[in-house]
């Protein structure tokens, strides 16, 4: 297991250098809201990020904060070309989220 003060040292370098998908992962978990991140699940791969969202409500609130999180991204020597934010298909008469499947976690 990596220390902590490594990987924060590895995200924070200004190099450009391949950056794998989890340093893109563990300054997402900072960046946005748990709220949001419950109702979202993020991919990261050539530079793009892809969001899945399984309601509505975190799309447009993800919608409204793709350039705070692009900016945060960028000052943290993360380069992103993209973020593209798609609607997650749901079964129809569930009414629990699809990422979040705790006991009385209704969407």
């Amino acid at each position: 297991m990596e220390k902590i003060g490594d990987i924060i040292s590895r995200v924070l370098k200004k190099e450009t250098r391949f950056c794998e998908e989890k340093d893109y992962l563990s300054l997402w978990e900072e960046v946005v809201s748990k709220e949001t991140r419950r109702h979202a699940r993020a991919t990261v791969a050539n530079e793009k990020m892809l969001v899945w969202v399984d309601n509505p409500t975190a799309h447009h609130q993800l919608f409204l904060q793709k350039e705070k999180i692009a900016a945060e991204f960028s000052s943290r020597g993360l380069r992103l070309k993209e973020i593209i934010i798609k609607q997650a298909q749901v079964n129809r008469g569930e009414n629990v989220s699809r990422f979040n499947r705790s006991a009385g976690h209704a969407v």
